[in-house]
C-alpha cells in the first residue's frame, strides 16, 4: 500500500443534543498513527463537509454540516497526529450543479490556513503526541515537555503534539472542544518562537493565549 486512508467523521449530535466529538476518534487516530510508522507508509484523514440524520438502535444520529471551527478542530488535529494528505467526505457537499454550497467558503478558509502552514507538517515527523485534561478513550497524557518549555497548562483538555520537520521542532497545541475557548499558559526560553496563521514567526512576549474551539497554537525552535 502506497498510504493509509481512514474515515472518522467525529463531529456529531445524539438525540438532538449540542455538537460533540465522537468519543472513539482521538483512539482512531491513535492507531493510525502507529501502523503508519510501524510501515513508513503516510496516512490520510478525512473531515466530513455534508450533513445526514439517521436512527441506529433507537438512537437519532445526525452529523451536521459543520461550522468553521468544527472544520478546524478535525484538520488541525489531524495534522497534529501526522495526516499527510486531507480529504473532504463529500465533493458533492462543497460544490454542486448549481454553485458552491454552505460549506464552500468554509472549506476554502480552513484550507488557506492549512497551506500557509505547509511547511510546518508537509513531511513533518510525529516525535509524540499526549492529551492534557480528561484523557479520551486510547490516549496518553502529556508526558515530559521539550527542555526548551518550563510550562505548559491548558484550562481544558487539548491535543499536543511534538514534531519535527527540516532543521525545525514545533509544538502544536489543539484546543479539544468545538464548543468553548481554552487559555494556553506557557513558559519558554529565548529560542522559542510563535508560528502565526499567515506562516510567520514572532517572538514569545506572553505566557497566556486563548485558542478558540477547535483552533491551536503553534511555537517552533531550531533542532
Amino acid at each position: 500500500a502506497q498510504m493509509l486512508s481512514f474515515d472518522n467523521y467525529p463531529v456529531v449530535s445524539l438525540d438532538g443534543a449540542p455538537n460533540s466529538l465522537r468519543y472513539d476518534w482521538y483512539h482512531n487516530l491513535e492507531v493510525i498513527m502507529a501502523a503508519s510508522k510501524a510501515r513508513n507508509i503516510p496516512f490520510w484523514a478525512f473531515a466530513r463537509v455534508n450533513s445526514k440524520d439517521w436512527e441506529y438502535e433507537g438512537q437519532q444520529i445526525t452529523y451536521p454540516l459543520p461550522t468553521t471551527q468544527e472544520l478546524r478542530a478535525q484538520m488541525f488535529t489531524n495534522l497534529a497526529y501526522g495526516a499527510q494528505c486531507l480529504q473532504y467526505f463529500t465533493y458533492w457537499g462543497i460544490e454542486t450543479n448549481t454553485g458552491p454550497t454552505r460549506a464552500y467558503d468554509r472549506v476554502k478558509t480552513v484550507n488557506q490556513d492549512i497551506q500557509a502552514l505547509a511547511h510546518v507538517f508537509l513531511g513533518c515527523n510525529v516525535i509524540s503526541v499526549g492529551h492534557t485534561g480528561e484523557l479520551p478513550v486510547g490516549t496518553k497524557a502529556l508526558g515530559q515537555l521539550p527542555s526548551v518549555f518550563s510550562k505548559l497548562e491548558t484550562s481544558s483538555g487539548a491535543v499536543v503534539s511534538h514534531i519535527e520537520n527540516g532543521d525545525k521542532y514545533y509544538l502544536v497545541i489543539v484546543n479539544r472542544s468545538i464548543s468553548d475557548s481554552m487559555t494556553l499558559t506557557i513558559g519558554v526560553d529565548s529560542s522559542v518562537k510563535r508560528v502565526l496563521k499567515t506562516g510567520k514567526t514572532e517572538a514569545v512576549t506572553r505566557q497566556k493565549y486563548e485558542i478558540l474551539e477547535g483552533d491551536m497554537e503553534i511555537f517552533t525552535w531550531d533542532k
